[in-house]
């Protein structure tokens, strides 16, 4: 049986709030991320931390760490994008839902948070991503049905 690896990109983001004990965060996090690579078979091609920088992309376009992140699945390098926790990538289930949607939903690339066991590439990481789409749009037509 071929060993098959899979590659990865971490991504970390700390919190403005967190400035005096990012090093520590971090720390922890990349820890965190090592040990579930390294039981899981997962090659890390690159640990992307995020401290809340935007900086100017192609074409001037503001550009987060994130977003680095995320066009190094697209290059074709890793499949797949692993983070400490959900939290990493959106602070309301709206935006992570959509997130998700769009760069997870049609299953080309995968997305693993660690704190909460959600793999994408399982069914009940699967079924995580259907759950957070219907969060979404429960959320949005609760918006909806307040602004009425």
């Amino acid at each position: 049986m071929a060993d098959r690896t899979t590659r990865g990109v971490s991504y970390i983001r700390i919190g403005s709030g967190t400035c005096s004990q990012s090093g520590s965060a971090i720390r922890i996090s990349a820890q965190r991320i090592a040990a579930y690579c390294k039981l899981h078979r997962i090659a890390l091609n690159a640990t992307l931390i995020d401290k809340d920088m935007v900086t100017l992309g192609e074409h001037g376009a503001r550009q987060t760490v994130l977003d680095e992140a995320l066009g190094m699945l697209r290059s074709g390098g890793p499949t797949l994008l692993i983070v400490p926790s959900m939290a990493h990538l959106a602070l309301s289930v709206g935006k992570l839902a959509g997130l998700v949607e769009q760069h997870f939903g049609d299953g080309t690339f995968a997305l693993v948070a660690v704190a909460e066991g959600v793999d994408t590439r399982t069914d009940n990481g699967r079924f995580v991503l259907g759950l957070l789409r219907t969060l979404a749009r429960w959320e949005c037509e609760g918006a909806y049905h307040a602004e009425s």
